[in-house]
């Protein structure tokens, strides 16, 4: 019994039966169906090709937002460890050590010497402490003034940028004699452009003199920030 012949056509095989000429019997029975069977074959592999490319397309975007978080995540990991490896970086202090008088109501007291001074925010020509890095920052002050009469005083003020923001504490004389106080307080700075100046309060109505040349009186100081 003959046997069945095929035409190797990938894909699919092309079927002839036993005795044929098998071009032409492929060119006038076959085709056809062939045809049909090569659409229906591509169609499919179309469909799952398209379909992995979907799929490999989510799994790329999936993958994308993926490294954008971990990347976003590195960058706030990177900006914690900066702001960490700033915390106290800045310590600052500065006096009167010259005479200065001061008169009634508010005067600055115009720091001269510097103490300390890590990252140069001291400036001594305008008087003023500019801190170069944000946060808060524990701000200290102190004034003392010689001679202060009876029922009056002296007292120590900070201000940030030209405004009061802390009041130091506030005795009466109850003898002719020295008069101090001091302040201290936690004050956010920006970093760019704050400042922070001492000030003294007379509420005596004539002139009186600061107590110089003493590093430990007439200062300010601020470490920071946190």
């Amino acid at each position: 019994m003959a046997q069945e012949r095929y035409i190797a056509v990938y894909p699919p095989a092309l079927k002839l039966p036993a005795g044929g000429n098998p071009a032409t019997h492929a060119l006038e029975q076959g085709m056809a169906a062939w045809s049909q069977q090569l659409q229906q074959w591509l169609s499919q592999e179309v469909s799952k090709i398209l379909g992995q490319a979907t799929d490999h397309g989510q799994q790329i975007d999936a993958l994308s937002q993926e490294v954008s978080k971990i990347l976003g995540q590195a960058t706030d990991h990177g900006q914690q460890i900066d702001a960490l490896e700033n915390v106290g970086k800045i310590k600052a202090r500065a006096y009167r050590n010259a005479a200065q008088d001061i008169g009634t109501g508010s005067t600055k007291v115009h720091i001269d010497t510097i103490i300390r001074d890590t990252e140069g925010v001291v400036d001594t020509t305008n008087s003023r402490i500019i801190p170069n890095l944000p946060g808060d920052y524990i701000v200290m002050g102190s004034v003392r003034a010689g001679s202060v009469p009876d029922g009056w005083r002296v007292g120590s003020m900070i201000y940030k940028n030209g405004v009061l923001v802390t009041y130091g504490t506030n005795d009466i004389q109850g003898a002719a004699g020295f008069s101090s106080s001091i302040a201290s307080d936690l004050i956010y700075m920006d970093g760019i452009t704050d400042y922070l100046e001492l000030y003294a309060y007379n509420n005596y109505s004539s002139v009186v003199a600061l107590y110089t040349g003493y590093s430990y009186q007439n200062y300010i100081s601020v470490v920071g920030p946190f």
